[in-house]
């Protein structure tokens, strides 16, 4: 595995943990992981770069080694942490993006908010609001968010990096035994009480009330100047939900105006674990080449 370093920065007044892969003179890749999930998740596709780069990689507020509020998350501050991010990183130049999941979607919203600060956008599976993923009414989903409050999330106790790795694979049969033990034991903390858990506020497990995403979508999608990568799972969760909404997906991408799309067969949510070397020479021909091939 390539060697990365990490340092804990200010940004925005709160401290962030921040990966890094490659030499700092370098091209800078910006990635952003999912929810629930670190910096550390792109290990694999780094490993299979061949170009150099500097791969900048924070913990999001709230995961891994980054400030925990002890408090609700909600989706447009972490738009505004990416602002700040890149501020840092890159204050003069327009920033290649790559995220997965979480990251892709708030880094879809920024690069529609911000359009003259992305040079090229990666999105591994950022496709919400995603159908029937959130059920209930808008006063059913804050009455489940204040008892969580209530209750006080906590989250779940391994006993070892043994069980931890376990559950990384149940929830995709897809990782392999060794990057899941590398995952376990990278992004994983220990509690004081004894055993493991994952490295993030477990107030992350309640949830955003929040029900603006789709007005959102529909007002910074189209604003996206940046040509964009779309890589989804045919296996996917979030992908297979728009099957019961023919129309749907296409009517949403269709927001984007440079927009090339690789549905990977056989992958699932996670495809940057599932192809990792997939994922890294989509992610270099797209950066290397889109300035010169036309995408539509």
């Amino acid at each position: 595995m390539r060697s990365s370093r990490l340092e804990t920065v200010e940004i925005g007044r709160i401290a962030f943990r921040v990966r890094h892969w490659g030499d700092d003179d370098a091209p800078i890749i910006v990635m952003l992981h999912g929810w629930l999930d670190s910096a550390v998740t792109f290990q694999f596709v780094v490993d299979a770069l061949q170009a150099e780069w500097h791969v900048v990689a924070p913990d999001l507020r709230g995961h891994g080694g980054s400030h925990r509020t002890h408090e609700s998350y909600f989706f447009l501050q972490s738009v505004a942490d990416l602002d700040a991010i890149l501020e840092r990183y890159s204050p003069v130049q327009p920033v290649r993006l790559v995220g997965h999941s979480w990251g892709a979607n708030m880094s879809s919203v920024f690069a529609g908010v911000r359009p003259q600060r992305v040079s090229h956008l990666v999105n591994l599976e950022g496709l919400a609001p995603i159908p029937g993923f959130r059920t209930g009414t808008p006063a059913e989903i804050l009455d489940k968010w204040l008892t969580t409050l209530r209750m006080g999330p906590r989250n779940r106790c391994y006993a070892n990096q043994e069980e931890l790795a376990a559950r990384l694979r149940k929830a995709n049969p897809r990782l392999s035994a060794d990057r899941a033990r590398f995952l376990a034991q990278e992004f994983s903390q220990a509690r004081a009480e004894g055993g493991l858990e994952f490295a993030v506020d477990p107030y992350q497990h309640a949830g955003t009330p929040w029900f603006g995403h789709q007005d959102v979508v529909d007002s910074v999608w189209p604003k996206i100047d940046a040509p964009v990568l779309l890589v989804t799972g045919s296996e996917s969760f979030a992908f297979k939900a728009f099957d019961d909404q023919p129309g749907l997906l296409q009517q949403r991408l269709g927001l984007v105006r440079n927009l090339k799309h690789v549905n990977l067969l056989g992958a699932g949510h996670n495809v940057h674990h599932d192809m990792p070397e997939r994922i890294s020479e989509l992610i270099e021909h797209f950066l290397i080449h889109t300035d010169r091939e036309k995408l539509r």
